[in-house]
C-alpha cells in the first residue's frame, strides 16, 4: 500500500499507520476511546465481520479507512484538536454501496450515519471486476508475464493485487475528473453542519 496516500486519513492520534522493521509490511492502527461506552468492547464477536477491511485496503478500496476518518474527524473536532477547515481525503467510490465488513465497521465504531450519507453524495459508483477485465491488454507484456510467473510461484493475494493495478489503470484515464473532484473537497465543519440539516430533514420526514 501506498504510505503517502495513507497519510492523508491521518487526522488524529486515533488512526495511524507505521511499517515493521524490515519494511515488508505495513500496521494500520485504529484506536478510538469512547467514554459514553461504560463497558470495554473487545474483538470478541467482531473479528469474523472485520477481517474483510484488510483484503480490502490491499485492493485499494479505502472506503474502510475513510469511514474511520469520518469518526476520528468528527471526534478531534468536538475536541477541538483540528481546525474547522480540515478538508477530508480523497472521497473513494462506493460509500452508497458499502461492503458487510465495511458496515460492521460503522456499527462497531458507531460512525455518524448521516455524515455517512453526506460524504456518500460525491462518492461515484464502484467499477466492476468484469469491468476491470478489459485494462488486462493495456499491462506491457513484461508486466503480463511478471504476473503469470507469480501465479506459478503461489503468490498469495496476487488476484487482489492484480485488480488494484488494472484499477489503477482505469483511473489514470479518469485523472482530471479526480483533479476536478479533489478541489471540491469539503472541510471537517462542513460535513458535521451538513449531516445535522439531514437529521432534522429525516426528523420531521418521520413526523409528517
Amino acid at each position: 500500500m501506498d504510505l503517502k496516500q495513507l497519510g492523508l486519513f491521518i487526522v488524529s492520534e486515533e488512526i495511524d499507520r507505521r511499517t515493521t522493521k524490515d519494511k515488508k509490511h505495513i500496521l494500520l492502527e485504529l484506536e478510538f476511546h469512547d467514554d459514553d461506552r461504560a463497558d470495554w468492547v473487545d474483538g470478541e464477536g467482531w473479528l469474523d465481520d472485520l477481517i474483510g477491511l484488510r483484503e480490502e485496503l490491499i485492493r485499494g478500496d479505502l472506503r474502510g479507512l475513510y469511514l474511520a476518518w469520518l469518526k476520528a474527524a468528527e471526534n478531534a473536532l468536538l475536541m477541538e484538536a483540528i481546525d474547522a477547515d480540515t478538508l477530508e481525503p480523497p472521497v473513494p467510490d462506493g460509500l452508497n454501496d458499502l461492503s458487510p465488513a465495511q458496515q460492521a465497521l460503522v456499527d462497531y465504531l458507531e460512525i455518524n450515519r448521516a455524515m455517512i450519507s453526506i460524504a456518500a453524495q460525491k462518492s461515484k459508483p464502484q467499477q466492476k471486476k468484469d469491468k476491470l477485465e478489459q485494462w488486462i491488454d493495456e499491462l506491457s507484456k513484461p508486466e503480463q508475464r511478471d504476473y503469470l510467473i507469480r501465479l506459478s510461484n503461489g503468490e498469495s493475494n496476487l488476484s487482489v493485487l492484480l485488480n488494484r493495478r488494472l484499477l489503477e489503470l482505469a483511473d489514470s484515464k479518469a485523472q482530471p475528473q479526480h483533479k476536478e473532484e479533489n478541489i471540491s473537497r469539503r472541510t471537517i465543519s462542513t460535513l458535521v453542519e451538513a449531516s445535522k440539516v439531514w437529521n432534522e430533514k429525516n426528523k420531521n420526514k418521520a413526523k409528517g
